[in-house]
C-alpha cells in the first residue's frame, strides 16, 4: 500500500490535499465510518485520489515514526538489539539486502 506514497506529485497537490481531506473526512457522519465520506472518495478523479492518498500516507508514516520513537524510548525494541548482537557473536547475522556485485 505504501508503494504509491513514493509517486511524484506537484507542489499544488501538496497544498490541495489537506483541504480535500478536510472536505472528505466529514465529522458529521456515523461514528462507525470514522467520519469518512466514502461515496465522495469513490467519485474522486484519479489525480485527486492520488493527492488524498499521498496526504494520508504521509500522515500514516508520521504516526508510525512516532510509535517507533516511543517504543524505542520505552525500551520495547531493546530485544532487537540483543538479538542482533547475539547473532553477530554467533557469526550468523545476515545482511538485510544482498551485497552489490563486485
Amino acid at each position: 500500500m505504501h508503494l504509491l506514497m513514493f509517486a511524484k506529485y506537484s507542489v499544488g497537490a501538496q497544498r490541495a490535499a489537506p483541504a480535500l481531506a478536510r472536505h472528505l473526512l466529514c465529522p458529521k457522519t456515523t461514528p462507525y465510518s470514522a467520519g469518512i465520506n466514502k461515496a465522495e472518495i469513490e467519485r474522486l478523479a484519479s489525480e485527486e485520489f492520488a493527492e488524498l492518498f499521498q496526504w494520508l500516507s504521509e500522515k500514516d508514516w508520521k504516526r508510525w515514526d512516532k510509535e517507533i520513537e516511543a517504543d524505542s524510548r520505552a525500551g520495547r525494541l531493546d530485544f532487537l538489539v540483543r538479538e542482533a548482537r547475539e547473532e553477530k557473536a554467533k557469526g550468523t547475522l545476515e545482511d538485510l539486502w544482498p551485497r552489490p556485485c563486485a
